[in-house]
């Protein structure tokens, strides 16, 4: 809701750096500016809800920012350019907030996913109701209830946590999660590190964590994650290996 694929640059050039082919998506009408021809596009009421919280509607626009994602990795498999040189029938669906609700909505969608990570994102869908087939990895925030074991003190926090407990009990894939200490909801994007004044920063929902090794930590989980789902590579990280105090496995 609001950001575009940009900020998310520090994921995308690591899993790059990894061998791996990565397709960002500025969604149209929910981004505040979109570029599309040479023009800028900005959020509408209808892209860029006001109250996500209410589910009907968020479950709504997130049937159309999964269909969005899925159509983007098909195009990318099909890219002439990059013919050869990539393995497209099994992609990976990895998102931040709504859209890391996406990632699993796309993947519940897509017989061919691979897996679905979901950086410190609400869950909305159906996929909640049906559970995800694939491996799934949740990366939340220090007392966030995206993970559903926080201590919900509001409706919001409670129906946050309800919505994972679903999903968990739906799943047949395994599904990792972990909370990260120190990290706020935007500690998952580049602002994590881009140097914002006081007055600005106060502004943003960044906890105490340095930005760059909060960053660090995420794209660890998250590669590990993908070399053992798509390459059969056994991750340390998913096994217990436990570098990082910050990081606390959830059951």
């Amino acid at each position: 809701m609001g950001l575009s694929a940009p900020v998310f640059s520090t994921l995308a050039q690591d899993l790059a750096s990894h061998g791996y082919v990565v397709a960002s998506m500025t969604p149209t009408y929910s981004a505040n500016v979109t570029v599309l021809r040479g023009h800028a596009v900005t959020s509408t009421p209808a892209g860029n809800h006001e109250d996500l919280d209410e589910g009907t509607t968020a479950d709504r626009l997130i049937d159309v920012w999964a269909t969005d994602a899925r159509f983007v990795a098909a195009q990318t498999g099909q890219d002439a350019r990059l013919a050869g040189y990539i393995g497209a029938s099994h992609p990976l669906y990895i998102g931040h907030s709504f859209g890391g609700a996406t990632a699993f909505q796309a993947c519940h969608d897509d017989p061919s996913c691979a897996g679905a990570v979901d950086l410190d994102g609400a869950l909305f869908g159906t996929v909640v109701r049906a559970g995800l087939r694939a491996p799934a990895l949740i990366l939340g925030g220090e007392n966030s209830c995206v993970t559903g074991t926080c201590r919900a003190t509001v409706p919001l926090e409670q129906t946050m946590r309800h919505r994972t407990r679903q999903l968990l009990a739906k799943s047949s894939g395994p599904v990792w999660r972990y909370e990260i200490a120190g990290t706020g909801h935007f500690n998952f994007t580049d602002y994590a590190v881009i140097y914002l004044a006081a007055p600005i920063r106060a502004l943003f929902p960044l906890a105490s964590i340095d930005g760059a090794r909060g960053l660090r930590i995420q794209d660890a989980y998250v590669t590990q994650f993908a070399d053992q789902v798509i390459h059969h590579r056994p991750s340390p990280l998913l096994a217990g290996e436990h570098p990082y105090p910050e990081v606390r496995a959830l059951r």
